[in-house]
C-alpha cells in the first residue's frame, strides 16, 4: 500500500508524517482483506492524505484539516474529510470514518458472497 502525503500551509516534518502513518497503520489490516473483494488481477491500493491550514488568516476556530481518498482495485475511491482546532483531532476523526466505511463496503461484500448473489440485466 502506497501512502502520499501533500502539505498545505505547513511545513512537512518526520514527526508529522509519523503520526500520519501511526494512524493509518490500521489500513495493513483491512487492506489484504479487501483484495479478496476484487476478481482478476492484484493492484496496488493507493491512499492519498492532505493536511493542512483551512485559511492564513484564522486566529480562532476550525483551522486544520485533513482529508484521505483511499483508491482500491475494481472499486469507486472512498473520501473522507475532517476539519477540527486541531490537526490530530482532525486525522483521528478521518481515520474513524474511514473505518467504519471500509468496515460498511466489508459488510456488504460478505452478505453478497452468503447469499451467491448476481447481478440483475
Amino acid at each position: 500500500m502506497e501512502i502520499h502525503i501533500k502539505y498545505t500551509g505547513i511545513e512537512p516534518g518526520t514527526e508529522l508524517k509519523e503520526y500520519i502513518q501511526k494512524r493509518l497503520k490500521f489500513l495493513d489490516k483491512i487492506v489484504p482483506q479487501t483484495e479478496l473483494w476484487q476478481k482478476g488481477p492484484r493492484e496496488a491500493v493507493h491512499t492519498w492524505v492532505e493536511i493542512g491550514k483551512v485559511t492564513r488568516h484564522h486566529q480562532r476556530g476550525l483551522v486544520w484539516y485533513a482529508e484521505c481518498q483511499l483508491k482500491m482495485p475494481g472499486k469507486q475511491s472512498i473520501r473522507v474529510t475532517s476539519t477540527n482546532y486541531d490537526l490530530g483531532a482532525a486525522l483521528d476523526e478521518v481515520k474513524e470514518d474511514l473505518f467504519r466505511l471500509l468496515k460498511k463496503e466489508r459488510e456488504k461484500w460478505l452478505a453478497i458472497t452468503k447469499r451467491g448473489h448476481r447481478k440483475r440485466e
